[in-house]
Formats: structure tokens, C-alpha cells, sequence
């Protein structure tokens, strides 16, 4: 979740939906009354035409909330209320209208903030924030190297190719090995100072080839890089890559990585017949409370279960009281696929409860 605009004044906030788990934090928010306002779609029809006829038309609405629903079945909230503003010239304002919030939506929320809404809020963006990520755009004349994290895209470094003509193998094969050399030694650094993953991007085959010289000399380095394709070797290079989504895709892959280790655990307590383990709602619901959770995950469809709502916002809420820490999986995903023969929820714990 991110924060686009805030105005405490007027108890304003405009969000960024950016995952499954956002919408949970969402869903603590919103309130009976709180005026929501995003991009929607509805259907408009002419008087002249017949009541089924009219067609969707993409408008920004505000609505005052009567409830709020999580949809199971689609990873999303649905927000129905009342119109209370909206293009005059459809005639809506006072009718009723559902708001579908799903992952990448923007919305914003007018209410009267409480504390407590504050801190779900601060919880949220907290478990928001994304690792550091090196990007590397690069050909075989240059390599334009930048540092993303949550609040901006930074250029750290430009090194430029010794000039070698591949007729003079030895020369070429010199300078690239150089200019290899180089990067590895600003990958290692950065590396050290706490960055998650590399990625690196650029037009024909010369990526591949530094990836092949990574994983002879720096195996360890080759294993947080991940290659993807880019029409040039600078900046624009490097936006081409975030534009793209490459950098959305390994944060999933590194948020997958933590949830196959604490599957991994579980499995292999579970084959050791451990009592170092809780699955099940009930289960793990009683781990949390005795403080002996550990690390829990969590699949997205038992969250978005009506028949579990509670029980599973009662988890979540004793859980950050503990300081336990969870994990949402999507689950179509191998580790949600898993956990589905467990009650679509696992908890490693700290001392056995029973």
C-alpha cells in the first residue's frame, strides 16, 4: 500500500492498492459513512433506450459507504453506498453504486481518523515496503547502473566498454572481461549494503554473457540476478525494465522465496513428527494467542472466505499484536496449492502449545 496524497486535516488519504494484503488492510479501514472515491465503471442508459440496453462507461465516483465485502472469489473488496457525487450529466448522485477495489487500484478515503485507523495504516505501508533493488542496463559499449527503493530511482554508476574489436578476440575478450570486473565489484558492494536482487537488462546477447561469467566467478552474486530484455543500455534502459514490470516480478519471487522456506520448516518439522507445529484455523488461532507462533502463512483465498472473515481478521490482529510474522501466498501458487491440504493455513512455532 502506498500513500499518493494525505491531508489530515480534512481526513483525506488517496491509497495505491499494490497487493493481496493490501486489501486486507483496506478492509480495516473502511468504515459505515467514510466517503470512497476512485475510477469506475457504470452503466449509463439514454431515456430513449429500453431498460436492459446502455453501455459502461468509465467515470470517477464518490460514495458514502453503507458496507464493505470481501469478495472470495475475485481478490477484491466490493464498497457499496450512495452516490454523492459524480458527472452530472449521467444523473447518478443518491443512487446506489458498487466500488470493485482490487490490486493496482487508487482510491481515496475521506473519514474521521481515529488512532487506531493510523496505526493499521502505518502497519500497512510498513509490511509495504519493498527490498532495495539494482538495476543494470547494459550493451556492449557501456553499462548504466541504478538503486530503486521506495521513494526513488537513483544512477550510481556509468562504465563505459574499452573499445575492442571483435576481429582481436583476445582484446575483446579482455576489455569484456574488464568491464565484468567492474560491475561485480559495484554489485558486491551494494550487495553488502543490504540489496535484495539485481537485475539486469539490455538488447541482444551480451546479458547472457555477464550472467555466464557471474555464475564461473561469483556464484553467489549469479544466484540474486535475474536477466530480462531492454532496448538500450541507459536510463531509459533501466525505466524500460521498471515500466515493464521486472521488478514487480522478482519482489514476488522474493516474497515466494520466504514462503517456501517457512514451508520447507513445516514440512520438515511435520516428517519429524515435531510438535513445533499448528495448521487450521482453530489451531493456529490458539498458537497466536499463547504467543507461540512464530512465522504463519496464509493463503489468499482463505481470506477473502466469508464463512472465515473473522476468525481469520482475529488472526491477523493477534498476530501483529505479537509481533508474529505472516505471510499472504496467492493461492495458485505451488506454496498456496500446499497449504490447501493443511486448511490454507500454517503456523512454525516458538515452544509447542500442546
Amino acid at each position: 500500500m502506498r500513500i499518493l496524497e494525505e491531508d489530515r486535516k480534512r481526513g483525506i488519504v488517496k491509497l495505491k492498492i499494490d497487493s493481496t494484503e493490501d486489501l486486507i488492510w483496506l478492509y480495516y479501514l473502511i468504515e459505515k459513512d467514510d466517503l470512497i472515491t476512485m475510477k469506475t465503471l457504470r452503466k449509463v442508459k439514454p431515456e430513449s433506450q429500453r431498460a436492459d440496453s446502455g453501455e459502461m462507461v468509465p467515470m470517477v465516483i464518490t460514495i458514502r459507504v453503507e458496507k464493505a465485502k470481501i469478495d472470495e472469489y475475485a481478490d477484491r473488496i466490493r464498497i457499496t453506498g450512495i452516490v454523492v457525487s459524480a458527472p452530472e450529466r449521467f444523473g447518478i448522485k443518491g443512487k446506489h453504486h458498487t466500488l470493485n477495489v482490487s490490486v493496482g487500484d487508487v482510491l481515496e478515503i475521506e473519514k474521521s481518523w481515529r488512532r487506531e485507523h493510523y496505526v493499521i495504516m502505518e502497519k500497512a505501508l510498513e509490511r509495504s515496503e519493498k527490498p532495495r533493488v539494482l538495476l543494470i542496463a547494459m550493451d556492449e559499449r557501456r553499462a548504466t547502473v541504478a538503486l530503486l527503493d521506495n521513494f526513488r530511482l537513483e544512477e550510481v554508476a556509468v562504465l563505459s566498454s574499452r573499445s575492442a574489436s571483435k576481429e582481436d578476440l583476445d582484446s575483446y575478450h579482455d576489455s569484456m572481461s574488464g568491464t565484468f570486473k567492474e560491475l561485480i565489484s559495484i554489485i558486491d558492494n551494494f550487495i553488502k549494503e543490504g540489496v535484495a536482487a539485481v537485475i539486469v537488462g539490455g538488447p541482444g546477447f551480451f546479458k547472457e554473457s555477464f550472467l555466464s561469467y557471474l555464475k564461473e566467478k561469483r556464484p553467489d552474486i549469479a544466484e540474486k540476478v535475474r536477466i530480462y530484455d531492454a532496448s538500450n543500455s541507459t536510463m531509459n534502459g533501466i525505466r524500460e525494465l521498471i515500466r515493464r514490470g521486472s521488478v514487480d516480478s522478482v519482489i514476488r519471487d522474493l516474497e515466494m522465496t520466504k514462503a517456501m522456506e517457512v514451508m520447507d520448516k513445516f514440512l520438515e518439522l511435520l516428517a519429524r513428527g515435531s510438535n513445533l507445529i499448528s495448521y487450521g484455523i482453530e489451531d493456529v488461532k490458539k498458537s497466536v494467542q499463547y504467543g507461540a507462533a512464530e512465522k504463519i502463512l496464509i493463503s489468499s483465498d482463505l481470506l477473502f472466505s466469508e464463512e472465515h472473515r473473522d476468525a481469520v481478521l482475529e488472526i491477523l490482529a493477534d498476530a501483529e499484536a505479537k509481533k508474529t510474522d505472516f505471510h499472504v501466498v496467492d493461492s495458485r501458487s505451488e506454496v498456496g496449492e500446499q497449504l490447501k491440504m493443511f486448511g490454507h493455513i500454517i503456523a512454525v512455532l516458538r515452544f509447542p502449545v500442546y
